[in-house]
């Protein structure tokens, strides 16, 4: 009698995150079982605007999923019903695009051959800004040096399209991603 009374005291004084049990499971969780926290494995250890890390975050849950949750010993049966095999082969799909396509993108290619042009910076008449001169070695220079920074500018925007079609695509097969 005294133990329930002891026993429904402590339970109803110790919030629920401070029992011993719960502090051993976050103590895990903080140490070693890190289920929560994301760590892109592309990106520098340094900062990164938030549109790309929100895009590197997203593609390394689907990676550490396809890897650790997906293959021969997983519980989901894949086959189960044409759903499950569409998820499947769209979660694969989107993660062939990432590691060939988005990741192996190469701005240098495009400007390949091409001698970046001498330039110099000098600061606004009022003081807030910079403007940027570049002399090219001929006007013949100029013209395939232009040509090859559009040619960029447009690739780079094709592929932050392509990127956000496959994040939504991402988010509508997400429901898939659980076990």
């Amino acid at each position: 009698m005294m133990f329930t009374r002891l026993q429904y005291l402590y339970w109803r004084i110790v919030p629920y995150n401070w029992r011993p049990g719960q502090l051993w499971y976050q103590f895990k969780c903080w140490s070693w079982k890190r289920y929560s926290t994301v760590r892109p494995r592309w990106l520098p250890h340094t900062w990164v605007d938030r549109d790309v890390l929100l895009a590197h975050c997203m593609f390394e849950v689907l990676g550490r999923f396809l890897e650790g949750e997906c293959g021969d010993d997983g519980i989901v049966d894949w086959d189960a019903d044409e759903a499950h095999r569409t998820a499947m082969a769209e979660l694969r799909e989107l993660w062939r695009w990432w590691a060939e396509d988005y990741l192996k993108f190469d701005r240098a290619d495009l400007t390949a051959g091409l001698k970046a042009p001498e330039w110099t910076s000098h600061e606004t008449e009022d003081g807030f800004g910079f403007r940027i001169e570049f002399r090219h070695e001929s006007p013949e220079a100029e013209a395939a040096w232009t040509t090859a920074i559009l040619k960029v500018a447009d690739s780079e925007a094709e592929m932050e399209a392509e990127l956000k079609r496959r994040m939504k695509r991402l988010v509508d097969v997400s429901s898939f991603m659980w076990t």
